[in-house]
């Protein structure tokens, strides 16, 4: 027989069936309730906290952290060292990137060395919260901690240090997309091109991007998908507009005293050598839709 159960208890009739009610569901039901109708009473705010760090299922543990306001965890620093304790000591991955993520509203520096210990969790879930949360704090910081997290074999934290590396990486960032483009699987690859497409970008350096074409080169004549070759071309085109706009900086720069022939020579044989080298790939290509995009261009 099916019924619907329709429960009408008191702030206090809920705390009673969270502590002397045994079995998760009860301790479940209680807390969602007391979180919806008193989120604000002391011992509501009481038990949610005890509930956050000492329930025994690490379902409840997470979503009791959840329930604690972002402002309350700013605002005290008992709470504070709890949720880092958690962070460092819960025996539950989703609980420990729970506790993590609420500590990284704070956006305090004193905060740094807690993300920066998470970086060496078992767990790669852990990991790529902490990395995350660090980027959002100091995007410094998270350069340097996704390069001790490069050699990792998790495609999930590998997008990650490749996103940060397209906001606020160096040049010398650069052979992280070069090892592992060709190592990628097909959506990871794409994702990689997309944000190696940003990384050139905005680094702009000229020995960065000349390093990057052989590798371009080969995923847009060999990758077996075509939506790669696809996208690799759309990035080749955005590099050869960099050289175009490259160039027209230095004519309308230069002057009879202070042109430089090789300069010039250097943007001219690198425009030249990407134009041969789009023609190339289009000379090859057989997929209609990529040859449609190379006829745009």
């Amino acid at each position: 027989m099916l019924c619907e159960r329709t429960d009408r208890k008191t702030i206090h009739g809920y705390l009673h069936q969270y502590y002397d009610r045994q079995g998760y569901l009860n301790r479940f039901e209680s807390l969602q309730a007391l979180e919806q109708i008193a989120p604000d009473h002391p011992e509501v705010k009481q038990l949610i906290r005890h509930a956050a760090t000492q329930d025994p299922y690490y379902g409840i543990r997470r979503e009791a952290l959840q329930m604690i306001t972002l402002d309350a965890v700013a605002a005290d620093t008992s709470l504070q060292k709890s949720m880092i304790r958690t962070a460092q000591t819960d025996p539950k991955a989703l609980v420990r990137e729970a506790a993590l993520s609420r500590l990284a509203h704070c956006k305090s520096p004193e905060f740094y060395s807690v993300f920066g210990s998470a970086m060496r969790d078992s767990s790669y879930q852990v990991v790529y919260t902490a990395l995350q949360n660090l980027f959002e704090l100091n995007s410094e910081k998270a350069v340097y901690y996704a390069q001790l997290a490069e050699n990792t074999a998790n495609s999930t934290l590998l997008n990650a240090i490749a996103h940060i590396y397209a906001q606020a990486g160096k040049p010398n960032n650069s052979h992280f997309f070069e090892k592992n483009l060709p190592l990628s699987h097909t959506y990871s690859r794409y994702a990689l091109i997309e944000f190696y497409g940003t990384f050139l970008m905005r680094c702009n350096d000229d020995a960065t991007t000349a390093a990057a074409l052989p590798t371009l080169q080969k995923i847009a004549q060999y990758d077996q998908n075509w939506w790669i070759r696809l996208r690799t071309a759309e990035l080749l085109r955005d590099i050869r507009e960099l050289y175009r706009q490259q160039q027209q900086t230095q004519l309308r720069a230069s002057s009879p005293r202070n042109t430089s022939r090789s300069d010039n020579i250097n943007i001219d044989e690198r425009l030249q050598s990407i134009e041969t080298l789009i023609k190339s790939l289009k000379a090859n290509e057989k997929d209609k839709q990529v040859l449609s995009f190379y006829e745009t261009m």
